[in-house]
């Protein structure tokens, strides 16, 4: 629209109207341009939320699986530790009730011995 036809609007009382009507609809288009860009903006963070909650995801279910693992490697450590310890204390026992028997022995043998002794004395 040439300047000049802006001009012979204006000087009438109803291109002044008309003039506010083009001020009105312009700001009315920027502030529908602005409410779409700020959907859009929206609409890209709620791609983006969702794309770093599927990540999150990914990233805590191999955690979850690393997890799993070493309580698995942990649990079978224990029990081959749990394995060996109760075989070490049956030994010990073995050791310890062969000693108590030989103890014993010694024992029948000294009494023996002591009352042989007493008899030979009395």
């Amino acid at each position: 629209m040439p300047w000049s036809t802006i001009q012979s609007q204006l000087s009438d009382v109803n291109g002044v109207w008309a003039f506010l009507g083009v001020v009105f609809t312009t700001m009315c288009f920027a502030a529908l341009a602005f409410v779409k860009l700020m959907l859009l903006g929206r609409t890209s963070r709620d791609a983006d939320l969702k794309e770093r909650e599927a990540l999150f995801a990914e990233h805590m279910a191999a955690e979850l699986n690393r997890l799993n693992t070493l309580v698995t490697e942990l649990d079978s450590a224990l029990k081959t530790q749990a394995i060996e310890h109760r075989e070490a204390m049956q030994r010990e026992r073995e050791e310890c009730n062969a000693k108590m028997a030989g103890m014993k022995g010694e024992i029948e043998l000294l009494k023996r011995r002591m009352s042989e002794e007493e008899q030979r004395d009395a």
